[in-house]
């Protein structure tokens, strides 16, 4: 079943009600006659209003039951689309759809619903997805957002695609809605931002773990998260709190009523007829009471004492079996220099205004639920003496090795860590901690993470930070994006964008103490992505090379780390032929032959008597070990009833022909010019890949 998708037809208003965001939604996107049930949920936030629309085709059977939701915003602008099924097709299977095929579909599917965002999406850089993996049904494109060319407040459109139709089942979009593009223009050169950047962060020498306890040195950034504005070098934060400005009153949070249609003078499409059971659920929404009516009333209610809260967030949702709605609402106060938080949660019946579920939570609950409010006996110094000398005497070796670090303290405990040193620099993943209970000056806990076989690279030879720093600048660098300043603020908040320089995501920020290189997590020197088979050198313009590098490729196959041929000539042992097989039973390709074994014997793709590791395979030993992974080989071991049609059936062993027959009909495997299957033939490294390949990609 295809989910199709058409061109908007109409203009989409500031700000719409449910039964035009029906409209809207369904002229954009095709919704088959099938999809016959329909129900919708909406949230607010405080600025935006998001319609939620989910058609399903219903019936009693859960796993025949097929959904569509469509998640349409007060904009008009569809912001989250996902289709799913239950007994969705997951065998595995090689793609039928490349990368690039995949994202020119998702090109035309977000032109078309959301035509306005194009201009701003930066579809022709986006990465071509790499199909890796023959286990995920889909396959992901990214888009990102960009204004003046520049990467805007983190905004993007990821899609999840089926690799197999194309379909797209999946669509969600991160968009900032600012009132005037910023059209600010830097101030500053990108070599006087990474002087900035490395007066703010200056670079750390630490110890970091790598393979077999080994503990390589690096430097890197103090603090990877710094922004440095572009338009005068000064470090920016995000601001926190509440909001307090005024907002326009076009940017005001749009009424809840706007449930039954009345937000902003919007006419409803008149290019789409809603069917009766859409048409039943905007009725119903006309009996529901304002979200402001179920606010006013909960605040009302003196013993709350809640009447100086705010509304933060809302929405309403479909419960219980009668399918009545309600309203889930969460109000906050913040107060004191510290912006300490209050919270209320409540769920009101959104028909009656009745009062369903309520909790109240204050800053004391979200510290502790159990805070002792008795005055601290000790100070934050002393209890820093008390976790000392504590830590002194239960891990003395290991304290003698550490340097102290305060952590944050609150009423109900003071905590202390000491982190360890060798060769004076730190090494963060070993540590002790200490807390101390305040009211009574005692031990409330001691934790100790402790690696005594790590092994420490020596400080000899090492580039200083000043050389690390340019390293880091050189390879990886500053990147320029839009932030949204206001982002961790609540309340009425208007997007506040500003142009930074900050360190590029997309490259490691650790650097060698040693040779300079940016380095991966686990201490390789690191590499850009590239396909598996491009480190391969002996497999051009042999008769397996598409099916070889398709299998390294997606990871169904895998060569050790370093090596650069995979010897396709060669005939493969049991041992090698197991390790291709494991592949379909999931998981990554075993390398060392106790595992290859284990996997083997627990999915019964080899027998006990059978395990010779370094005898080499025929052929029909080979179909049969992937017919055994594929679950097949019960039906293969029944009698008489197998016919493989090749012509020197005869000379296949006994009680294997159900095997070469399955594999035929799958299309493993194929006779010769005489229409021979030669059983006892070596199979070579690359016959082996073929055989896989053949079946994921039939």
């Amino acid at each position: 079943m295809a989910v199709s998708v058409i061109s908007p037809l109409s203009a989409f208003a500031a700000d719409t009600g449910l039964e035009t965001a029906i409209g809207e939604a369904r002229t954009r996107i095709e919704i088959p006659a099938e999809y016959s049930q329909f129900e919708s949920s909406v949230s607010q936030d405080g600025v935006m209003t998001s319609y939620n629309l989910n058609w399903s085709t219903g019936g009693d059977a859960y796993e025949s039951a097929r959904t569509i939701r469509v998640t349409v915003n007060s904009k008009g602008d569809i912001t989250n689309y996902n289709m799913g099924w239950y007994d969705r097709d997951e065998s595995i299977r090689l793609a039928k759809y490349n990368g690039q095929q995949l994202k020119d579909i998702a090109a035309a599917w977000i032109e078309k619903v959301n035509p306005s965002w194009v201009a701003e999406l930066d579809i022709d850089s986006a990465e071509v997805p790499v199909e890796k993996g023959v286990f995920d049904s889909d396959t992901s494109v990214v888009f990102q957002r960009k204004v003046n060319g520049i990467p805007f407040c983190d905004n993007y459109v990821s899609f999840s695609l089926d690799k197999q139709t194309g379909e797209v089942t999946h669509m969600y979009a991160r968009w900032t809605y600012a009132e005037g593009m910023p059209t600010e223009s830097t101030g500053i050169t990108a070599e006087d931002a990474q002087k900035k950047f490395a007066q703010y962060s200056p670079m750390e020498l630490k110890y970091f773990s790598g393979e077999d306890d080994k503990q390589y040195l690096a430097y890197v950034p103090s603090n990877e998260t710094v922004m440095v504005r572009a338009a005068d070098g000064e470090e920016v934060t995000f601001q926190r709190g509440a909001y307090t400005e005024d907002a326009a009153e076009d940017t005001a949070a749009p009424k809840m009523s706007a449930a039954r249609g009345e937000l902003g003078g919007s006419a409803k499409n008149e290019s789409y007829q809603m069917t009766k059971e859409e048409q039943a659920n905007v009725s119903q929404m006309e009996n529901l009471i304002a979200v402001e009516e179920a606010e006013k009333a909960l605040k009302a209610m003196e013993d709350l004492g809640i009447s100086d809260y705010t509304l933060a967030s809302s929405n309403y949702s479909r419960y219980g079996e009668e399918g009545k709605y309600r309203y889930e609402l969460r109000l906050e106060l913040r107060k004191g220099d510290d912006d300490s938080m209050n919270t209320v949660y409540a769920t009101v019946d959104a028909e009656d205004g009745s009062l369903l579920n309520y909790s109240h939570y204050t800053e004391k609950d979200y510290r502790s639920s159990n805070v002792p409010d008795e005055k601290a006996a000790v100070t934050p110094a002393q209890a820093q003496t008390v976790a000392k000398e504590f830590a002194a005497k239960a891990a003395a070796a290991e304290f003698a090795q550490t340097k102290a670090r305060e952590n944050e303290n609150s009423a109900e405990e003071y905590g202390v860590t000491f982190v360890r040193y060798a060769n004076d620099v730190i090494c963060e993943s070993n540590s002790i901690n200490v807390r101390v209970n305040p009211q009574t000056g005692k031990i409330k806990s001691f934790y100790k993470n402790w690696n005594k076989e790590y092994v420490f690279e020596s400080t000899d030879g090492m580039i200083d930070a000043a050389k690390a720093a340019e390293e880091l600048f050189g390879q990886a660098g500053l990147v320029q994006k839009y932030v949204d300043l206001n982002r961790m603020m609540y309340g009425k908040k208007p997007a506040n964008p500003c142009l930074v320089y900050v360190l590029n995501e997309q490259k490691p920020n650790r650097v060698s103490a040693k040779t300079g290189k940016l380095l991966s997590y686990d201490g390789s020197e690191y590499k850009e992505n590239t396909p598996a088979s491009s480190e391969i050198t002996d497999i051009a313009g042999h008769y397996g090379e598409a099916a070889i590098k398709t299998l390294l490729d997606n990871g169904v196959i895998e060569t050790e780390a370093g090596q650069t041929e995979f010897r396709p000539d060669d005939f493969i042992t049991q041992e090698e032929l197991l390790g291709f097989v494991s592949r379909l039973v999931g998981g990554v390709m075993p390398l060392a032959r106790a595992e290859i074994y284990d996997i083997a014997a627990r999915n019964q793709i080899v027998l006990a008597e059978e395990k010779a590791p370094e005898k080499i395979a025929v052929r029909e030993e080979a179909v049969k070990y992937i017919i055994r992974a594929l679950g097949y080989d019960k039906v293969a071991v029944l009698p008489d009833i197998f016919n493989c049609g090749f012509a020197d059936r005869d000379s296949i062993t006994a009680g294997a022909e159900g095997y070469v027959a399955i594999a035929k009909g799958f299309g493993i495997v194929r006779g010769d010019e005489a229409n021979n299957f030669n059983p006892q033939e070596n199979v070579t490294r690359a016959d082996a890949a073929i055989m896989i390949f053949n079946y994921l990609n039939r």
